[in-house]
């Protein structure tokens, strides 16, 4: 072999490529003790379960256990193998876990039986096994319990970055166990559908033992309509952000959570440090939301970047987004959102004079109110952000904007590639070539069409679809009408569309059932005919 390929620091090179997976790096560690030595700390780097790590202590110590179906909720798969440990533990079966322990950056924990969760979970057995005989810290290679000679807590993973909680309403975590998972050298924690087996004091162990904690994603939407859950669903929130605002270096939080409204909760959110990414349902919204709502304090959710919420009063989200100044707010989606038609307004003006105008690229909003209206005034605000790409607006009543409208909107979204407007009234084809010509980066467009009625095609320069197409092509462009099209002559739309569109094939995809309707039939059969024309229309040749 090369010299060359004795050299760690060329080594370290070679087995970080990303294109090595783990069968690679198994066959690498067996080459030699020089590759071994470099490779074995890549090969453990990332730990997707706990139960490989655990398989490295004695052969004694612990089984493959059969887990039929009665065993574990949600699975018809059959019969699988669970890892179990089958006697109490003793110090000296941590050596061989220890040396490749020391390698894991990143690991996995799941502590619940489901489907969702595999068979990879921890017993609450195994957790308290491991907890009565947990690893020794080592000085100078000899073993000594923490308590009598260290302040230093003992840890299972004593070079961690990164640790992934996931349980399910039947998993448990024992306090000890969790703790001793919790390396201070922990930057980034996730943690999923935990709110049924995490003690309110938990969080508070997070803090303490995490010192360096940069980053924290919590994903939980248990949803239940029990007055004691709820109550307990409250504790456990306003636990977590009593917790994160003693938290000294985070900075990234991610938030994906359902909640009932209480003016104390939302005052927690709001205290919560480095929130850049807050997505929330709120239930119970329609009887439990009060008006007016609580004030929350000036330079609140000064780091919001993402705002996804489902069935939340638009007074709340706008609440959230005025208690800022210049939020760096990149997307706003908001699913089945209650809110009246001045509220509309108030919303989109929030955005405009409260968040940095080059930062917003997406809004979208879905109403649960069947009466709102929109004009033009409720979307000129959105006129401010020129780094829009996509606009959505659906489950409305109707929209009453006309083709001079259009102009003045579409003009200042010159980034823009998917728009939506979801309306009962349809908009003439003539929308479609102000839109193409606006927005040089649209490829997909939902709104509802008349075209029995088509535009002239003479002086009409198209603009070709721009930085979405690859190299060497022009960018395809859908039509996505949310309701079916009337429709006169096929061959003077098609060619309207690709006058407008020029080089990029056109689509329209109306996806609905004619139900036996002659009419719709014959509509449908046209657009098809349109789809047809524009498919093997070949740019360059005449009409």
């Amino acid at each position: 072999m090369h010299p060359v390929l004795s050299i760690p620091e060329i080594l370290f090179q070679c087995f970080s490529s990303y294109k090595l997976d783990k069968a690679d790096l198994c066959r690498i560690v067996r080459v030699c003790r020089t590759w071994k030595d470099v490779a074995e700390a890549f090969l453990w780097k990332y730990l997707p379960r706990l139960d490989p790590l655990l398989r490295l202590l004695p052969e004694d110590a612990w089984t493959m256990e059969a887990v039929t179906k009665d065993q574990i909720y949600h699975w018809d798969s059959g019969r699988a193998l669970a890892y179990t440990l089958r006697r109490a533990l003793v110090p000296g079966d941590w050596a061989t876990f220890q040396h490749y322990g020391k390698f894991v950056q990143s690991a996995s924990m799941n502590a619940g039986q489901s489907e969702s969760t595999g068979f990879d979970y921890v017993r609450v057995e195994d957790q308290w096994r491991i907890v009565q005989c947990p690893p020794l810290r080592t000085v100078g290679g000899q073993a000594k319990p923490d308590a009598e000679h260290s302040p230093e807590i003992p840890v299972l993973l004593p070079h961690l970055r990164s640790l992934f909680i996931k349980a399910d309403t039947h998993g448990t975590i024992v306090s000890d166990f969790l703790a001793l998972l919790l390396s201070p050298t922990i930057t980034f924690l996730d943690v999923t559908d935990v709110r049924y087996c995490w003690s309110p004091a938990y969080w508070k162990m997070v803090v303490d033992r995490c010192p360096r904690l940069e980053t924290l994603h919590l994903s939980d939407f248990a949803r239940t309509k029990d007055a004691a859950m709820m109550l307990s669903i409250d504790e456990f929130l306003h636990s977590l952000f009593e917790a994160l605002s003693m938290a000294q270096c985070l900075t990234d939080t991610h938030l994906n959570i359902s909640f009932r409204y209480s003016d104390a909760l939302v005052l927690a959110l709001a205290a919560c440090p480095a929130l850049t990414m807050l997505s929330f349902r709120m239930d119970g919204y329609n009887v439990d939301f009060p008006r007016p709502i609580v004030d929350i304090p000036c330079r609140s959710f000064q780091s919001l970047k993402v705002i996804l919420c489902t069935r939340a009063p638009a007074q709340l989200v706008t609440a959230i987004i005025t208690s800022g100044h210049n939020v760096p707010l990149e997307i706003i989606e908001l699913e089945d959102c209650a809110l009246m038609q001045d509220e509309l307004v108030s919303l989109t003006a929030a955005l405009r004079d409260h968040c940095d105008r080059r930062a917003l690229t997406m809004f979208s909003l879905s109403c649960s109110s069947s009466g709102v209206i929109v004009q033009k005034e409720a979307l000129a605000p959105l006129t401010a952000f020129g780094n829009l790409t996509s606009v959505s607006i659906k489950e409305i009543a109707d929209a009453v904007i006309d083709v001079a409208d259009f102009e003045d909107l579409a003009g200042c979204w010159p980034l823009l590639h998917e728009f939506t407007l979801s309306a009962k009234t349809p908009f003439p084809l003539a929308v479609v070539g102000t839109l193409a010509r606006l927005c040089p980066r649209l490829i997909e467009i939902s709104i509802p069409l008349d075209a029995t009625v088509v535009p002239s095609v003479e002086g009409i320069v198209g603009v070709p679809r721009v930085g979405s197409a690859g190299e060497g092509g022009v960018a395809p462009v859908t039509l996505f009408p949310p309701d079916w099209v009337p429709i006169a002559d096929a061959e003077e739309v098609a060619r309207y569309l690709q006058t407008v569109f020029p080089g990029s094939s056109v689509t329209v995809d109306q996806g609905l059932d004619d139900m036996g309707d002659a009419v719709l039939k014959q509509w449908g059969d046209t657009w098809d005919r349109v789809n047809e024309i524009t498919e093997n229309f070949v740019p360059g040749e005449r009409w």
